[in-house]
């Protein structure tokens, strides 16, 4: 028998401690948490041995417009695709056919839509101007303007805006919307375009280098460039649909709507120049659109994700520890290096510890130089070099 329950402001901490847990295990940049909003809802009863409970949650949610104006879209079309609550499940066991445990928890949702104001907008873009660095179009940007449907050409210099900057901006001045970005998540959905000020732009995220090898992505790869970013101020994201066109989403082909060959269309966002009268998208797919980013992307992703693994098989014990043993299969048989080369244990153990500080952390590592022949065969087929029979065939991906 399920009872739910409302939860006070304790609860609330526990269940973004299990969230937070859960979380780390997704590889995603997802956005920080804190204390959830005051509640002034009775004491619950509490645990209920034998029983599952269901603990209801009141998220707020502000989705504000920047850039954009009322007559761009229709804000019903959003409103209808967002979901008015949320129950996350365990969700890797899913991908193998077995249902998973319910998490206990439902988010419902409060909406506040909001319009930023024309002297927002131009203190928000002007600030945006004074950090960009000029530099020229990717390798993407080129690829769409070589497109033969394309709506116009991408023109240098492109600007180069970072990202945890940008976000930093939104949530240090959501308070002259009155907007308290500690309570709750707020979405920012940018739109430059049409502006006078207006320079064809994308986001970076060039200051966090991989902290085993230290190779710095966002500053050497020119396909992490990014229209959207979150989490590392606050509970804000924003998604800027006037970026790019970038690769990550295959916003730069807009001539071939069947990407793989399979008969069906793949879905995407174009810039928002796209949405218009012979452009890739109708313009009035914009609302819904937004409303598609905001729910699948900002609220059940980001904000209320459903876990990959149950976190808890974490659950702690008084005065328990946790051990951490990695395996390395050292598969470069050329001599001269070591898988452990590439793992930093003593910041493993740090990043660990501050999410779960109640435990005692230890971790061993063991390094195989030489694996037996069924552990190379097996990640021969798992990095697709080799594709003999087993057991990932009923699955239909090793």
């Amino acid at each position: 028998m399920n009872h739910a329950i409302r939860s006070t402001v304790w609860w609330r901490r526990v269940v973004l401690v299990l969230l937070l847990m859960a979380l780390l295990l997704i590889p995603l940049a997802v956005l920080a948490q804190g204390d959830a909003p005051p509640s002034t809802d009775a004491a619950p009863p509490g645990l209920e041995p034998g029983v599952h409970v269901t603990y209801e949650q009141q998220v707020p949610i502000n989705v504000v417009f920047v850039g954009y104006e009322r007559s761009n879209f229709k804000l019903n079309d959003l409103k209808g695709v967002l979901p008015g609550s949320y129950e996350p499940v365990v969700r890797y066991p899913r991908f193998y056919g077995v249902e998973g445990r319910d998490m206990g928890l439902r988010f419902n949702f409060k909406y506040d839509y909001q319009f930023a104001p024309q002297g927002f907008e131009n203190d928000f873009f002007n600030y945006l101007s004074s950090i960009a660095v000029s530099g020229p179009m990717t390798p993407g940007m080129e690829y769409y303007n070589n497109q033969q449907n394309n709506v116009l050409d991408v023109t240098d210099p492109v600007w180069y805006i970072d990202a945890p900057a940008t976000e930093a901006w939104l949530t240090s001045n959501a308070g002259r919307l009155g907007i308290d970005p500690m309570k709750g998540y707020t979405i920012f959905f940018v739109n430059w375009y049409n502006r006078p000020d207006f320079n064809f732009h994308l986001y970076t995220n060039t200051d966090s280098a991989d902290p085993d090898t230290g190779y710095n992505h966002g500053a050497n790869d020119w396909f992490r460039v990014t229209t959207a970013w979150g989490g590392n101020h606050g509970r804000t994201w924003f998604y800027d649909l006037s970026a790019g066109p970038e690769d990550w989403s295959f916003t730069e082909n807009v001539d071939n709507p069947d990407l793989d060959g399979d008969g069906i269309e793949e879905y995407r966002m174009p810039p928002i120049w796209e949405y218009s009268a012979g452009g890739y998208r109708d313009p009035a797919a914009l609302g819904g659109d937004l409303g598609l980013i905001a729910r699948y992307v900002a609220i059940n992703l980001l904000f209320t994700s459903s876990p990959l693994y149950d976190p808890l098989v974490t659950s702690p014990e008084p005065g328990g520890r946790k051990v951490v043993n990695n395996e390395i299969f050292e598969m470069d048989q050329r001599g001269g290096v070591n898988g452990t080369d590439f793992y930093d244990e003593a910041f493993t153990l740090g990043r660990l510890s501050d999410l779960e500080p109640y435990y005692g952390w230890e971790a061993g590592t063991d390094l195989y130089q030489r694996p037996d022949r069924d552990t190379r065969q097996a990640l021969k087929i798992f990095s697709g070099r080799s594709l003999v029979g087993g057991c990932w065939q009923d699955f239909g991906t090793p």
